[in-house]
């Protein structure tokens, strides 16, 4: 799943190099729209490819409903049909039935949910369901700063690492916008290959 991170940096910063440097000013005192539409073009540019992927995802990728959530749906029967689904493709043995599924219990399901679907008391219901138990809130504490660190920590060394250093005294030299995107995504796509060893090891 990290590597489709990276990949998303990746066109972002191809996206920034063809456009940027071709579409922006250098001076701010001359600044004015006209002159400087390069980075409305990006996120122009991205943001169309954003929804053109959003819709791919539902018109052409068709994924099946995770059984964790057609269980909370109370769907039993679509949970075992996944779940079969998922023991032959992957050549493993699979005993589990509805029956089995029922025997172990219901779910009152009116409680869970509201009458509309998205509705203030359905998000407050699983906003509830990450603190249930105290082992579920540290979890879920932990999950949630983990990714907003990351989600800061990526972007911020990556783009501010050249400032960084030059205050500290490292000498670069002037560099032009084209040089700056060109080096963002070379550096993007030297990071595409590191999840892969990361998820053996």
């Amino acid at each position: 799943m990290a590597l489709w991170w990276g990949v998303g940096y990746l066109f972002t910063g191809l996206f920034a190099w063809a456009l940027l440097p071709r579409f922006s000013c250098d001076d701010a005192a001359t600044c004015t729209r006209s002159n400087n539409m390069g980075w409305r073009y990006v996120w122009l540019t991205s943001g169309s490819f954003v929804l053109l992927m959003s819709i791919l995802r539902v018109t052409v990728v068709r994924l099946q409903e995770t059984p964790k959530y057609l269980l909370g749906e109370g769907k039993d029967h679509e949970v075992i049909n996944t779940l079969q689904n998922i023991a032959q493709k992957y050549n493993r043995p699979y005993s589990l039935t509805v029956e089995k599924l029922q025997a172990c219990g219901t779910k009152d399901l009116s409680r869970m949910h509201a009458r509309r679907r998205i509705s203030p008391r359905e998000i407050w219901g699983h906003i509830c369901g990450l603190f249930e138990t105290r082992r579920m809130a540290i979890s879920t504490a932990l999950i949630w700063l983990s990714w907003t660190m990351i989600g800061l920590a990526y972007p911020l060394f990556n783009i501010f690492l050249p400032s960084y250093l030059e205050s500290r005294g490292a000498k670069f030299g002037k560099t032009s916008s084209n040089v700056q995107w060109r080096d963002y995504t070379i550096i993007n796509v030297s990071g595409l290959l590191g999840p892969i060893p990361a998820g053996f090891m």
